[in-house]
């Protein structure tokens, strides 16, 4: 028997590439149902993990974002409890929806791993249990090319591939949403 699903987006924002070396800073999340109807959103800003340190590459990087680098410092909340809320949330969709949550992200490996890091690190659990798509990956599929030709510069103009990413966490998880979306309307069609 098929399981019922909720797709959720997310979106983190980092100082770094490796979880543990370096933080998270934000986490946003876009929850929907598999039709595309909007369920909910999930926002918040994290504080840096004692003896972590931001990597020089992010560092570069986020002068060039001064406005997202702010939004990611407004409102810092503990990681543990900011992981445990996320937990909760997650857990409560899928029970009202009776549905399982797969995370859904572009690309799936930088914020899926810094998501199971700081799962299991603060609550001992994968909260997705290893349920993920890559979008990326998705997108060779549907355009029947391969991993190069599958990042959003190569993207049909249609499917307006978060052209316009704010590095607001939640913010790109609603517009990441709305692109794997697009992808699944499109693969439905061929």
């Amino acid at each position: 028997m098929t399981k019922n699903v909720i797709y959720i987006s997310v979106d983190m924002e980092a100082d770094g590439p490796v979880p543990g070396e370096n933080s998270m800073l934000s986490l946003g999340a876009d929850a929907r149902l598999p039709d595309g109807t909007k369920l909910a959103t999930y926002s918040e800003n994290l504080l840096e993990l004692p003896g972590t340190k931001m990597a020089e590459e992010a560092m570069i990087w986020w002068a060039q974002h001064p406005q997202a680098w702010q939004a990611t410092r407004t409102a810092q909340r503990d990681p543990y409890w900011v992981m445990l809320r996320f937990s909760a949330w997650v857990k409560h969709l899928e029970q009202t929806h009776e549905a399982e949550a797969i995370f859904v992200a572009y690309p799936v490996s930088f914020d899926f791993d810094y998501v199971r890091y700081y799962s299991r690190k603060f609550l001992g659990v994968d909260i997705f249990e290893g349920r993920c798509v890559d979008m990326r990956s998705m997108a060779m599929g549907i355009l029947g090319v391969d991993y190069g030709e599958a990042n959003k510069a190569h993207m049909p103009a249609e499917w307006n591939a978060m052209e316009h990413m704010t590095h607001v966490a939640v913010e790109d998880a609603i517009q990441q949403a709305d692109l794997f979306f697009k992808m699944i309307e499109a693969s439905r069609r061929k």
